[in-house]
């Protein structure tokens, strides 16, 4: 009987079924809930492979092209899609000046979502495996998403706040003797009125840190949902929020009197080269809302039941729900200056002025309604773009201990080192600290591009992926790292450097000069160096497409595709998950045999019993 690798417990607890353990672990598959978190799948695990960083098993690629539809168009009508129209009118654009960057810049990103999705989707594998093949076995172990789960909590805690205001400012107001004993009596003499005890320097109160704590609570169950099972949570967001997001901004415009005078939010004086610079920020932050989720693509795409299911129904998708949702942001710019003289940015401090200014049931209704929602969005957010690959990503840097439910906890723990309220002070700070994590996301995507469909035209052996022999497809020497991939990143990346360091220390738009120049142009910049560099040094030092023994097969696009990235008669790599592969009617199974004390003494059980074995392991692992 395999071992099973546990966190170790007091008694039996956490024990696995009965099932599971009389059968040889063969049928415990763990995806979703506190399983995953205190075991492992059983095998003989390595630090290149574990249940998660195998391929993905038939029965788990159960997304269709509806899931991946609802996906985005419930993402986009979140808080933070909500924020960067308005926050770029703020920052200095005209109305058409920024609806040209919106459209521009959700077209390119649209279109590098569903590129970078494909692999996953053709393949069956996650953004850690896929890395392996433009940065090496060993140089693959990238992590992102952490920065992003602390700011979309910080996002859900802002919409909570306004709404535990509405309830206690509605029971302030009531006589003393009357007031219900909701939020008001769980929090002592009121959460309105909570004294602040931090020090300035903190940039937050201790109210909104309480409040904090308690979104970053609720968020917690999610993050024990595995990939293959958030599709239903995508599915109710794309109801709710869209109903909500458009009776609120019905409700802004009818408080606005029903029109609307977008001159009130056009503040652009610039002009000549100044213009230019300015757009080509603006263009770097449409970039900066979604950089995290374009290179994880290929977690998600791993789990289409087609390849197709990724592709058109997920860019269209993208671009016009994207667009849609910059213009409600811009509408709601255009309500707040008609309302309250100036421009508001984000969606809480639009709901916090209604209520300031319009303290009547339908208001406070309404605001109620929308921030719950939100704040459902704004967790469904953080499962999809953040906690999902971070977990996918710790796991293929530690895959001995560490599976996707687990890097996922550790995520929403490790938010908290963030500070994301120290991030996000205001929208000219919003500004820059999305233009600065492009610069990195947009590197490894330009050389991901380059190395998938320039270089390798579409085909991935998969089996190499988990070959650790030295000078192996994918470990290339010295020790498995790609160094022409790593020095591609370093270059793509280092050129945005000082002007991230200038903005920062000077604030956003208060620079001048090369640097800040080169860091308004963000994301393209660094996107097409990266490219432009990988796919010259691979052509003057090209590498093997395919393994020894096949050098000389055709390189079709996407040839090993058909196949999922095997030759003939080559095994098929799984890992634990046995009865997903056999009841998806998988025509390779790789078992090894339960121990017996002789060859007379196995029975037919026995002989049926068994865990899937990964190619890699017996190549020397």
């Amino acid at each position: 009987m395999v071992k099973i690798a546990k966190i170790p417990v007091v008694g039996r607890l956490f024990a696995p079924p009965k099932e599971a353990e009389e059968g040889g672990f063969e049928d415990f598959r763990p995806t979703s809930g506190w399983r995953p978190l205190v075991y492992m799948e059983p095998g003989d695990r390595s630090p290149w492979i574990n249940e998660d960083l195998a391929p993905t098993p038939k029965a788990m690629r159960v997304w269709d092209w509806w899931s991946f539809v609802s996906l985005w168009w419930g993402q986009n009508f979140s808080a933070g899609g909500w924020s960067t129209g308005s926050s770029l009118i703020n920052a200095g654009l005209t109305l058409n000046q920024t609806m040209a960057i919106c459209v521009v810049g959700c077209f390119l990103t649209s279109l590098l979502g569903v590129t970078m999705g494909r692999p996953g989707a053709r393949y069956h594998i996650g953004f850690p495996v896929l890395a392996r093949t433009s940065f090496g076995v060993k140089g693959s172990k990238i992590m992102v998403g952490i920065i992003w789960y602390a700011v979309q909590t910080y996002y859900g805690a802002s919409l909570l706040d306004q709404y535990v205001q509405h309830v206690g400012k509605k029971e302030a107001r009531r006589p003393a003797h009357t007031r219900r004993r909701g939020f008001r009596a769980i929090f002592g003499n009121g959460y309105y009125n909570i004294p602040n005890t931090l020090p300035k320097s903190a940039q937050t109160t201790t109210r909104f840190m309480f409040i904090y704590f308690l979104f970053w609570l609720i968020q917690c169950p999610f993050v024990l949902i595995h990939p293959s099972a958030a599709r239903h949570i995508f599915t109710v967001k794309s109801f709710i929020l869209p109903i909500s997001a458009l009776a609120f901004i019905g409700g802004v415009v009818a408080l606005a009197g029903g029109s609307l005078d977008f001159g009130l939010i056009q503040k652009s004086t610039k002009s000549g080269s100044e213009l230019s610079w300015a757009l080509l920020t603006g263009l770097n932050a449409v970039f900066g809302t979604i950089s995290p989720m374009l290179i994880n693509q290929p977690d998600i795409g791993r789990y289409a039941n087609r390849p197709s299911a990724a592709l058109l129904p997920q860019f269209f998708s993208m671009f016009i729900c994207k667009i849609l949702v910059f213009f409600l942001g811009v509408v709601t710019a255009a309500a707040a200056a008609k309302l309250y003289g100036t421009t508001v940015w984000n969606v809480w401090t639009l709901c916090q002025y209604i209520l300031d200014h319009n303290w009547t049931p339908g208001a406070r209704a309404g605001i109620a309604l929308f921030t719950i929602a939100q704040c459902f969005g704004t967790v469904a957010t953080n499962v999809f773009a953040n906690s999902i690959p971070f977990g996918v990503d710790l796991s293929g840097c530690f895959p001995k201990y560490i599976n996707i439910v687990r890097g996922q906890f550790i995520c929403c723990f490790l938010s908290w080192a963030v500070c994301p309220w120290l991030i996000l002070t205001s929208g000219a700070k919003f500004i820059s600290f999305l233009g600065s994590y492009t610069f990195f996301m947009a590197s490894v995507i330009g050389i991901m591009v380059a190395d998938y469909y320039l270089i390798r035209r579409g085909n991935i052996h998969v089996p190499s992926l988990y070959d650790i022999t030295p000078g192996s497809l994918y470990m290339p020497k010295p020790g498995g790292y790609e160094l022409k991939g790593l020095l591609s990143w370093v270059v793509g990346s280092i050129i945005g450097i000082p002007g991230l360091a200038a903005v920062f220390g000077a604030g956003a738009g208060g620079t001048t000069g090369t640097a800040a120049k080169i860091y308004n142009s963000g994301f393209i910049l660094c996107f097409a160096l990266a490219f432009v560099v990988y796919s010259s040094v691979m052509l003057l030092m090209p590498r093997p497409i395919f393994p020894k023994g096949h050098e000389d097969e055709p390189k079709k696009f996407e040839g090993l595709g058909a196949t999922d990235g095997y030759f003939p008669d080559e095994p098929e790599i799984t890992f634990g998950r046995g009865v997903m592969h056999q009841s998806a009617g998988d025509a390779v199974l790789h078992r090894h045999e339960t121990p017996a004390s002789s060859d007379d003494e196995k029975t037919d059980k026995d002989l049926a019993m068994a865990t899937a074995v990964p190619v890699a392991l017996s190549q020397g692992v």
